[in-house]
C-alpha cells in the first residue's frame, strides 16, 4: 500500500479517484469472465524454456550486465531515500516497481536488479497465450509465445534491468491485447490497450508514440459516436473536461518531450545517407557506423533478427502474388480500429529504424526501433494464418518451423553475445574495485573514464568521468585536459590556474569551508552513495583524496569490435602518459599493467 500512496502523490491527487472510475466502467460493460485456472501444457513447457533462458543470461557474469543499469540502480537508491522523483521526467514508476518489489520481500535494490527485473518477460505470456490459443495449431502457437525471443537485441533487453525493458514488456502486452480486439472485435480489449500504453508513459517516454497512434486512430474511427454520447450526457462530458484540467499538468512533459524531440530531429537534418548503416551519426553526434558488409550484416541479424527479416520478406511476397490475401488484409484495416494503430505503429519504427536515418540522416536510436518493429510485424504472420482459417485453410507449416527455427538462432545469439558481456565488466575490474572499497580511504574521489558506475556502487567511491585522452596526452596536453576538468567539473568564482592544476584541485577542496564542499558537489554531480552524503557535507574539514583509475578494455569485450571503440584513444593507449609523472601520480595498484590506480599526490 505505501508504493501505491507514493505513486498517486508523485502522479496526480487524482488518481485513485482515476483508477476507480475506470475500474467501474469496466465491470459496467463487461460480463463475468469464464475462468479457467488449468494451466496448458504447452504454456507450461514454453514458460519454462523462458525460465531456463533467462537464468543462464543473468547467471553468466556476477555483475549486473551492462554501464546503464548501474545508472538505474544509483538512481533507484537515491528514491529509497527520498521517496521523491521528479514526476514524469525521471520516469517515476519503474522506481515505484522496485519499491514495491523490495520493500515487502525485505531485499536491497540490487537483488531485485540482478535477479528478478530479468524475469518480467514472463508477466507478457498470459497476454501472449490469449492470442496464440486462437492459432491452429501448436507450431504456429509456439512461434508467436516466443515473440519476445525474436531478436538477440530483444532478448537481451528484456532482460536488462532498466525502464526499457518494462516498456518492452507492455510492449508485447498492447501488442496482444490489439490482436485479440481485432479478432474477437471486443472494444474493451482495444480501450484497455491505449490505457495501458498511457501508463507506459511513466516507464519510459517511448511510450508515447504509441499512445499518440492510439489516440489518432481512436479519435479519427470514434468521433462520430462520441459525439453522439456528449449530446445525450452532458454530465459526465462536463465531469470528463473537469478532471483533465484538475490535471492538466500531466500534459506539461509529453508536449515538451514532444517539442525536444522536433527539434531534435530539425537540427540533425542532413543530406541523404544511403550508406547507413555502415556509416552514420547516432543522435548524440557520435559516429557509430558497422563500417561494412560484414558489420551491416551483423547489425540486421542482431538488432532487427532473422524472423523479423523473414516475415517481412515473406508479407511483401504475399502481398505481391496473393490476391485474397491482399483483400483480406484491406478489409481487416476498413473494419478494425485495432489493425490501423498496428499498421501505423510498423511505419512509424520501420521509418524510425530504416527510412528517417537514409531520407533525412536522422538516426534517432534506429537499432532500439527494431524491437519494436519486429513485436508489431508478428501481427503480419498471424493475419496470414487468420486469412488462411477464413477461407478453410491451414496455413502452411513451413512458415511456422522457420520461424520457430530462425527464433532458436536468435536465442543462440543472445546466449553467445550475452557470454561477451561478462568481459565488459571482467573480473579484475571487480577485484580492483574491492579492492579501493577496503584500502583507500573513504572520502575519495576516483577519477575514471569508463568506469564510473562500477566504482560508484562496487567500491562505494564518489566518481567523476574524465576525457580518455587524460592517461595517453603529452605533458602539455595533459595540463591543459585536467585544467579543462577542473575548471568543468569543479567549476567555481576563482579560475583555477593551469600551472599545476591537479594540486590546485585537491588544494580547493582541501582547505573550503562547508559551503564550498556543498557547492563542490552540486557542480561536480558527483555520485554519492548514501552513507557518504553526511560525511561529505557535513564535516567541514573533510579531506578529499583524488585517485585515478585506468582500466583496458578486455581483449575479448564485443564492443570492441565495433569500428567506433576501435578509434577511442584509450584503447590504444599501452602506457598511459601518468607513469611519466611520478611525482604527482604514485601507483597504489596495478593489476598486470591492465588495472591501473594512482593517488594523486
Amino acid at each position: 500500500m505505501a508504493g501505491v500512496s507514493l505513486i498517486s502523490s508523485t502522479i496526480s491527487p487524482s488518481l485513485p479517484f482515476i483508477i476507480s472510475f475506470s475500474l467501474a466502467a469496466i465491470v459496467l460493460v463487461t460480463k463475468k469472465p469464464n475462468i479457467s485456472l488449468k494451466i496448458p501444457p504447452l504454456l507450461i513447457a514454453v514458460t519454462l524454456f523462458y525460465l531456463l533462458i533467462i537464468s543462464i543470461i543473468i547467471f553468466s557474469y556476477p555483475t549486473l550486465p551492462d554501464s546503464d543499469p548501474y545508472t538505474w540502480l544509483d538512481r533507484t537508491n537515491k528514491f529509497f531515500e527520498t521517496k521523491t522523483v521528479d514526476t514524469l521526467v525521471e520516469r517515476p514508476l519503474f522506481y515505484y516497481l522496485d519499491y514495491i518489489i523490495s520493500v515487502p520481500m525485505g531485499i536491497k535494490p540490487y537483488v531485485a536488479f540482478k535477479y528478478i527485473f530479468p524475469f518480467a518477460p514472463l508477466l507478457a505470456l498470459p497476454s501472449l497465450w490469449l492470442v496464440s490459443r486462437r492459432l491452429q495449431n501448436k507450431i504456429q502457437q509456439v512461434a508467436f509465445l516466443l515473440t519476445p525471443m525474436l531478436s538477440a537485441s530483444t532478448l537481451l533487453y528484456f532482460t536488462t534491468p532498466i525502464p526499457q525493458s518494462i516498456i518492452m514488456v507492455i510492449l508485447v502486452i498492447f501488442f496482444c491485447w490489439l490482436v485479440y480486439a481485432d479478432y474477437t472485435q471486443k472494444r474493451i480489449w482495444y480501450y484497455a490497450s491505449g490505457a495501458l500504453m498511457a501508463a507506459g508513459y511513466l516507464y519510459h517516454e517511448s511510450a508515447l508514440l504509441l499512445f499518440l497512434a492510439w489516440a489518432l486512430i481512436t479519435s479519427v474511427t470514434s468521433a462520430k459516436s462520441w459525439y453522439a454520447k456528449i449530446r445525450n450526457n452532458h454530465l459526465a462530458f462536463i465531469l470528463a473536461i473537469l478532471l483533465i484540467l484538475t490535471n492538466i499538468h500531466i500534459l506539461y512533459k509529453p508536449t515538451s518531450l514532444i517539442r525536444y524531440w522536433t527539434t531534435t530531429a530539425w537540427a540533425h537534418i542532413g543530406e541523404i545517407n544511403l550508406l547507413f548503416p555502415a556509416s552514420y551519426i547516432n543522435i548524440d553526434g557520435r559516429d557509430v557506423g558497422w563500417g561494412n558488409l560484414t558489420g551491416v550484416t551483423k547489425y540486421y541479424l542482431y538488432y532487427a533478427g532473422p524472423p523479423v527479416l523473414l516475415i517481412l520478406f515473406f508479407t511483401v511476397f504475399a502481398i505481391g502474388k496473393i490476391k485474397e490475401y491482399r483483400r483480406f488484409l484491406i478489409d481487416s484495416l476498413r473494419s478494425s480500429p485495432a489493425s490501423k494503430v498496428i499498421l501505423l505503429s510498423i511505419i512509424i519504427f520501420f521509418s524510425l529504424s530504416e527510412i528517417i536515418p537514409r531520407l533525412l540522416n536522422i538516426a534517432f536510436l534506429p537499432e532500439r526501433a527494431w524491437i519494436f518493429t519486429g513485436t508489431f510485424s508478428m501481427y503480419l504472420f498471424i493475419s496470414y494464418i487468420f486469412y488462411a482459417k477464413t477461407i478453410g485453410k491451414i496455413a502452411s507449416p513451413a512458415l511456422s518451423l522457420s520461424l520457430v527455427f530462425l527464433t532458436c538462432i536468435s536465442v543462440g545469439a543472445a546466449l553467445y553475445i550475452n557470454q561477451g558481456k561478462v568481459y565488459s565488466i571482467p573480473s579484475n575490474q571487480l577485484r580492483a574495485a574491492n579492492w579501493v572499497k577496503d584500502n583507500l580511504p573513504k572520502n575519495r574521489i576516483m577519477m575514471t573514464t569508463r568506469n564510473g558506475n562500477l566504482l560508484t556502487f562496487h567500491s562505494l567511491s564518489n566518481t567523476v568521468l574524465v576525457d580518455p585522452q587524460i592517461f595517453c596526452a603529452d605533458q602539455n596536453g595533459l595540463n591543459s585536459i585536467i585544467s579543462k576538468i577542473s575548471q568543468v567539473q569543479f567549476s567555481t568564482t576563482d579560475t583555477l590556474p593551469e600551472r599545476s592544476p591537479l594540486e590546485e584541485l585537491r588544494q580547493y577542496l582541501n582547505t573550503n569551508q562547508k559551503v564550498s564542499i556543498q557547492r563542490v558537489l552540486e557542480l561536480a554531480q558527483l555520485s554519492i552513495t548514501s552513507e557518504h552524503i553526511p560525511l561529505a557535507i557535513d564535516n567541514v574539514n573533510l579531506h578529499h583524496f583524488l585517485y585515478v583509475f585506468f582500466a583496458k578494455m578486455d581483449d575479448q569485450n564485443l564492443y570492441g569490435a565495433r569500428p567506433y571503440f576501435k578509434t577511442d584513444p584509450l584503447n590504444n593507449c599501452n602506457q598511459p602518459t601518468l607513469n611519466k609523472y611520478p611525482n604527482v601520480f604514485e601507483q597504489v595498484y596495478n593489476d598486470d599493467e591492465r588495472i591501473i590506480i594512482w593517488a594523486v599526490k
